[in-house]
């Protein structure tokens, strides 16, 4: 199969229930990958929020 953009992905489980390749891990590494060029470049790593709960 093709190699596809993670956007062309994504849109395909969206239209067609196409099964995703990546999952919550995968997210979770990139997220602290970014934290860690945040880090490299000098910069402050972005705030952690907790999301708001609905009573």
């Amino acid at each position: 199969m093709p190699r596809r953009s993670q956007l062309e992905a994504f849109a395909a489980h969206l239209r067609d229930d196409a099964p995703l390749a990546l999952d919550a891990s995968d997210a979770l590494t990139g997220m602290r990958l970014i934290d860690e060029c945040y880090r490299a470049a000098g910069f402050p790593v972005r705030p952690r929020k907790t999301p708001a709960t609905t009573a």
